[in-house]
């Protein structure tokens, strides 16, 4: 059986801190769940946040390879024409460079060429 570890999206988190079923679930199922510090920064916008909930999990710093990684993110999307958050860009490669699965509700990352575990709330 195929390991499950994530690296959450906002969206995901926020899911999960409200209880949301689907996000529930993901929790339930996986192996290991880390997120960025840039969703950290995301989260911490929230006046409700509370970063006691996300002590259990890692928390990823950005270095200079997530940086590296980003500009090629955000340089193959522009090359087609698109783009999305810069922000998005950085959390992208985070996940990527960690080699775990970004779970995400956030449909601009269909848009990158990064393993995503999609789901929706309906």
């Amino acid at each position: 059986m195929t390991e499950k570890h994530y690296f959450a999206d906002t969206s995901f988190l926020i899911d999960l801190f409200n209880g949301e079923e689907r996000a529930v679930e993901i929790m339930r199922d996986a192996d290991s769940i880390s997120t960025g510090s840039l969703v950290i920064y995301e989260l911490s916008k929230i006046s409700s946040f509370d970063r006691d909930k996300l002590e259990n999990g890692r928390i990823n710093e950005l270095d200079s390879d997530d940086a590296i990684r980003a500009s090629e993110l955000y340089r193959h999307l522009s090359e087609k024409g698109e783009k999305i958050g810069e922000i998005d860009y950085l959390i992208a490669a985070q996940s990527d460079n960690s080699d775990r699965k970004l779970v995400t509700r956030d449909k601009d990352f269909q848009k990158l060429e990064i393993e995503t575990l999609d789901y929706s709330l309906e």
